[in-house]
């Protein structure tokens, strides 16, 4: 039973961790950040002009983040079932007038493949069965290759999506010239040679790069694809702004304009591929982020975001995109520190696990010498020994695992309100968690170190902002857990330098 206890323990913990607000996912610059993703989603779900269910950028995001009632999950499946069966499973299909007055709209076939593969992607998403929605099929359009390159290379982003989700298997009988196969091959043979994707040109596009690599992210293993990655995040950090965002051709011709739209898309992908796009120096540009240039669009406490910064009103694609980036952003951090904790929990199942033995073997101890109430007496001082015994196995493994868990430094020089400072950034390896970080400074690379913060264990970086132009700086972090009532340390992380210019 106290293994059970302890267990649950464990697990709560974790999941307290990683799901209780922002105290222990981010630290405090992320605060914002945090208040424009939640303002997002209620404004999503109670806006009145526009219903969350219809769109992709929408109830693919809520559904992710874990933010919708049972209720509203059944919101969704009627909806989309009843507009399925509006379509007569015919999604591409729209109406136009007819020329006779007294004659029923015209049917015309608009091509947009994307329209089943959306909606096949959200039907996985909320549990149903998109081969049979209100007794229609509408993954099997899909089956036809020369149907889903129509809108050019969206076509294949789109199904490569939807058919990861839904499988490959189409009706019998269906001339199928779509594998998972062909769209990988044919998303790759369309990588440009700068290393992004385009929907027409020869030079990548960020919103395109961005829904390319999301599409192939799920076969990030593969080694065409993971190759085919390496050449599009250094595209991607060569398209990045100064201003930390990216910006999108939107007319033939015309110069790029930065989007919050081309800002979602590259953070999205960023996620997907394992990069924090909070964090990665590659992608820090003048001390800005794709996820500060984002928020730069954010119109404050409305939870919506502008189309472009010029723009003097929200729009709610914009917004909706920008919740689709943060929902993917959350959903990597909660990732990362859960993979940590499941470390850290398979560890502590080993402790128990060894004392669920010890106490196996009293329990048949006392069960041999029950007649004799003198040799309990003695088997239950051995038994606390090697509880004792146990408990000190425990301590040690805790300590020598801190001891050996190793710091990664880095830094750059950033402005705060006009004048030098040094952000530095940090991260450790192993799987025990800590207490605290300690950052030491110096003027002298051998000597002289003094602390100079002290960070709780969810903030991984420090600007500080005491520097003075032309002298030199070095830098160190080590961090701390208390175990047993005292402090064991880490090790040192390699001495970072830098001089203020």
């Amino acid at each position: 039973m106290k293994k059970i206890l302890s267990t649950i323990l464990i697990i709560t913990l974790t999941f307290a961790m990683v799901f209780s607000g922002s105290a222990m996912a981010f630290g405090a610059d992320k605060t914002d950040l945090r208040q424009a993703y939640d303002a997002t989603a209620n404004y999503l779900l109670s806006n009145k002009d526009a219903n969350w269910c219809e769109s992709l950028w929408s109830a693919f995001p809520l559904k992710l983040s874990g933010l919708l009632t049972e209720t509203q999950e059944e919101e969704f499946r009627t909806w989309a079932e009843g507009y399925i069966v509006s379509k007569e499973g015919k999604l591409t299909t729209n109406y136009r007038e007819n020329p006779d007055p007294e004659g029923e709209p015209i049917p015309v076939d608009s091509g947009m493949y994307t329209e089943f593969s959306k909606m096949v992607i959200l039907c996985c998403e909320f549990g149903m069965d998109p081969r049979n929605v209100g007794g229609y099929n509408i993954v099997d359009p899909l089956a036809n290759m020369n149907k889903v390159v129509k809108q050019g290379i969206n076509g294949p982003i789109w199904a490569l999506m939807a058919l990861d989700r839904a499988g490959y298997e189409f009706s019998e009988g269906v001339d199928a010239s779509v594998t998972q196969e062909i769209l990988i091959n044919y998303l790759l043979s369309y990588q440009l040679d700068d290393g992004g994707w385009a929907l027409m040109g020869t030079k990548a596009d960020p919103d395109i790069t961005g829904m390319t690599v999301i599409a192939l992210a799920p076969h990030k293993d593969d080694s065409r694809v993971s190759a085919a990655f390496e050449k599009a995040v250094e595209c991607m950090k060569g398209m990045e702004l100064s201003t930390g965002g990216f910006a999108t051709i939107m007319e033939t011709g015309a110069e790029p304009t930065s989007t919050s739209e081309s800002d979602a898309q590259i953070i999205t992908a960023m996620c997907l591929m394992g990069i924090d796009p909070f964090e990665d120096e590659g992608f820090i540009k003048k001390g800005s982020t794709p996820l500060d240039d984002l928020m730069s669009y954010y119109v404050e406490g409305t939870g919506t975001f502008k189309h472009i910064a010029a723009n003097d009103k929200a729009n709610y694609l914009a917004t909706s995109q920008a919740f689709y980036a943060l929902a993917h952003y959350y959903k990597y951090i909660s990732d990362m520190t859960s993979e940590e904790e499941a470390a850290e929990t398979t560890a502590a199942h080993t402790y128990i696990l060894k004392i669920d033995g010890l106490r196996a073997y009293i329990d048949e101890l006392k069960a041999i010498i029950s007649d004799s109430a003198s040799e309990v007496e003695k088997y239950k001082a051995q038994a606390e020994k090697y509880k004792a015994e146990a408990d000190k196995y425990k301590i040690l493994a805790q300590k020598n695992g801190v001891m050996a868990t190793t710091i990664k430094l880095s830094g750059s020089q950033i402005k705060v309100s006009g004048k030098p400072a040094v952000k530095l950034s940090w991260s450790k390896n192993g799987s025990y968690a800590i207490t605290k970080y300690q950052i030491y400074r110096s003027t002298k690379e051998a000597s002289g170190y003094k602390l100079i913060s002290t960070q709780k264990s969810s903030v991984k970086t420090y600007k500080d902002t005491s520097v003075k132009k032309g002298k030199t700086y070095y830098y160190k972090v080590r961090a701390y857990k208390t175990i047993d009532g005292s402090k064991v340390y880490t090790q040192w992380s390699p001495i970072y330098s830098i001089k203020i210019s």
